[in-house]
């Protein structure tokens, strides 16, 4: 099989923006700017729904396997590693 589903073009786009994708200042300042919020939220729910507490090394995700699926581009997913995750 030689047919693909790979977008070279789009492939493109995000090899441009990878420069500035971490630049918390940069033009995806507003996706950090709501980081701590979507992770406060995130970790607060799987805290209740694991019966789980904030623990004193603050790695109250750890040993959870956690997809980072959706929009904001894997900013989240280092967070949630710091967490435990």
């Amino acid at each position: 099989m030689t047919e693909t589903t790979i977008d070279q073009d789009e492939i493109n786009q995000f090899n441009a923006q990878a420069d500035s994708w971490w630049d918390e200042s940069g033009p995806f300042k507003p996706l950090h700017d709501l980081n701590p919020h979507r992770l406060k939220f995130i970790r607060d729910e799987i805290i209740g729904h694991f019966n789980r507490e904030l623990s004193k090394d603050h790695k109250p995700l750890k040993g959870l396997n956690i997809a980072d699926i959706g929009c904001g581009g894997g900013l989240i997913t280092e967070p949630l590693a710091r967490l435990g995750a």
